[in-house]
């Protein structure tokens, strides 16, 4: 259990009060290739 507990420490997520899919992309998610997304994806662009 000390192994364990030195790993999560080392590599552990902070997930309090977050949902599954903030931390995540669900499994059944798709994704095309080149896609665009509707917001936001001009705002990098200087």
């Amino acid at each position: 259990m000390l192994t364990g507990g030195l790993v999560a420490w080392f590599i552990g997520v902070d997930v309090e009060r977050k949902s599954l899919e903030d931390v995540a992309d669900p499994l059944t998610s798709t994704r095309r290739r080149g896609a665009v997304r509707a917001t936001g994806a001009s705002d990098n662009i200087r």
